[in-house]
């Protein structure tokens, strides 16, 4: 991206408080993971903030500090990317019925699994200390490891038949097309669902 992307610029507000504000109604504890040292933008004083005990090993070692830091407090988590302009609480009902027995429920769609757009069983933790014990770096390694419920994007139409929680910003490009998907949309009070 060229600068982090916790502090793009969106709609009036950073995106991961655009994130944060758009998840808080349905997520408690809310964690946040960053590197240590990491600056992020003002968020609530309710939202707690992690960081990264292994540097370097980017997403799954956020995905492990983070289910650790809920482990306490709640059996799932739901987990998102801060790059993630359109999440939407909804999703979580829809994969917490969905979930069953398995340890994750991800959202998949025709080209990927979508790592950072799940439920996770905080116990996960453990299996991505075991992957990256062994050296393996990608969160979707975690799959093949725990009971994994694939859930395809096509469940979710009824509240996203745009897609548009499988939005992620990861260049400029993206990012500008997200501006101008934000700037269509009609303002939140008249949007179906909530915000």
């Amino acid at each position: 991206m060229g600068q982090p992307k916790a502090w793009l610029e969106f709609g009036g507000e950073r995106l991961l408080q655009r994130i944060v504000r758009r998840l808080r109604p349905a997520v408690s504890p809310l964690v946040v993971v960053g590197a240590p040292g990491q600056p992020l933008p003002d968020l609530p004083e309710d939202v707690a903030r992690t960081d990264d005990q292994r540097i370097g090993w980017g997403p799954l070692e956020a995905l492990r500090v983070g289910l650790a830091a809920v482990g306490s407090r709640q059996e799932i988590a739901f987990v998102c990317g801060c790059d993630a302009p359109f999440v939407m609480p909804e999703y979580i009902d829809v994969l917490r019925g969905l979930l069953g027995d398995a340890e994750v429920a991800v959202v998949v769609d025709e080209q990927r699994e979508h790592p950072l757009l799940g439920l996770y069983r905080t116990r996960v933790s453990d299996a991505i200390e075991q992957l990256i014990a062994i050296g393996l770096r990608r969160p979707r390694d975690i799959f093949d490891r725990v009971a994994t419920q694939r859930v395809p994007a096509t469940a979710f139409l009824a509240v996203d038949p745009r897609r548009l929680a499988l939005v992620n910003i990861n260049d400029p490009d993206d990012y500008r097309q997200a501006l101008r998907t934000a700037d269509a949309m009609p303002p939140p009070e008249t949007q179906e669902g909530r915000a």
